[in-house]
């Protein structure tokens, strides 16, 4: 299911924003079973509600990390493992000592490479407190400069000319201080680094599996954003004409630029951490601002999660003007993000053929335990009412099944 979130800290509620209506809803009868009933029908419940009252093009989906511990099917007990774990290194260790996971080496080491980023993000803040105060400081002393300049201004303008012995005030030298200032000798404020995890690898090798485990169990602390790739990009769009065209509607001519960095003011103040499913550069609008995107992004320190099928490299192959855009992209993702390649065993694959034995083995049986437990693993045509109504069948009138 494509999920786009935004959790805050300071509040229990949960802030939705708008995303497509494509769903593929899949269970495992072995692992649904173990998530309460509850729980499952009334995720699908808000499901069907959000369809129902949603346009042609959009639905508004209701998430949060209920809906994560759903896709992840933690378990009944997912909160009192979100409480227990410090981050998602360590919650990965324990669903492979449970046997919810299986082991994987380089798995392991991207989720190493995702548990740097909230400490990361915490000595950032750090520095950045240090280059403020630095800047404050010299402010400071501008300041007292300034008084002195203004109150040796207001004495020139006052002198009359009297007594030949005192001599006329001298000009002052020193400019005086009419805005904010900013000590060029400190440089630009601290950008945060690594500025995020770039995830990349074979289809069904784990990645987004990785990333739901880094938004689930980074919720605690942080706020957290995930949407598929896509989607974000058309928000992205929207957006930058949308603040365009209405800097332009108050006769106010600004760069695309200055935009850009407009829109991420507004999403720093909702947004510790961005994760972006299903990363790919299709077209050269994206080609063009996502390099300056992530810089903006990185300066605001906002984290950014990356997963998908092609190394930092092959983004945007043989597209066109790739030379004049991706060229800065690939050298950004490369120095300031932790590359983490997933290249190994197929788990959807696999998870297919094992259904796919269990019902040859038992071909009686397949139709029955598939509307009775909710087993069925995809669904092919139909619409997404039809989807949920499948679903949710069994567990309004049948029940689970007994183990």
């Amino acid at each position: 299911t494509s999920i786009n979130e935004s959790s805050n800290n300071n509040s229990s509620n949960t802030t939705t924003t708008t995303t497509t209506t494509t769903i593929n809803f899949f269970t495992a009868s072995s692992k649904m079973k173990s998530i309460p009933n509850a729980l499952l029908r009334r995720n699908v419940r808000n499901t069907r509600t959000c369809l129902r009252s949603s346009s042609s093009s959009s639905a508004v989906f209701e998430t949060s990390q209920e809906r994560l511990a759903l896709k992840l099917r933690l378990g009944g007990d997912w909160k009192e493992q979100v409480a227990s774990t410090k981050d998602v290194l360590s919650a990965r260790e324990a669903l492979v000592a449970a046997g919810k996971l299986e082991d994987s080496m380089p798995q392991a080491e991207a989720a190493r490479s995702l548990s740097k980023l909230p400490t990361a993000m915490a000595d950032a803040k750090v520095e950045l407190k240090a280059w403020e105060d630095e800047q404050a400081r010299y402010h400071e002393r501008a300041k007292q400069q300034s008084d002195r300049t203004k109150s040796s201004r207001k004495d020139a303008a006052q002198w009359r000319g009297d007594g030949w012995i005192k001599g006329s005030p001298k000009t002052p030298k020193h400019p005086e201080i009419i805005g904010p200032t900013c000590s060029l000798a400190l440089g630009p404020p601290p950008s945060l680094y690594p500025a995020g995890v770039y995830i990349h690898g074979s289809v069904g090798s784990g990645k987004s599996t990785l990333m739901d485990l880094f938004c689930l169990f980074s919720m605690q602390n942080l706020r957290v954003r995930r949407q598929h790739f896509h989607e974000f990009s058309v928000w992205l769009h929207e957006s930058i004409h949308g603040l365009g065209n209405k800097a332009a509607a108050n006769g106010i001519r600004k760069p695309r630029k200055h935009v850009l960095a407009l829109l991420v003011d507004d999403l720093a103040e909702s947004c510790d951490a961005l994760c972006l499913d299903e990363l790919a550069i299709t077209n050269v609008a994206d080609a063009a601002i996502f390099s300056e995107l992530l810089r903006l992004l990185a300066q605001r320190h906002i984290a950014v999660v990356c997963t998908t099928n092609r190394p930092p490299e092959d983004l945007y192959k043989d597209g066109l003007h790739r030379d004049r855009h991706v060229p800065a992209l690939i050298t950004h993702l490369q120095e300031r993000f932790l590359v983490a390649p997933i290249n190994g065993k197929d788990f959807r694959a696999q998870m297919l053929q094992k259904h796919s034995e269990q019902e040859t083995s038992s071909p009686s049986s397949s139709s029955s335990s598939s509307s009775a437990d909710g087993s069925k693993v995809f669904f092919e045509g139909g619409t997404s009412e039809e989807v949920l109504e499948q679903v949710a069948r069994p567990l309004e009138v049948t029940g689970p099944k007994a183990e």
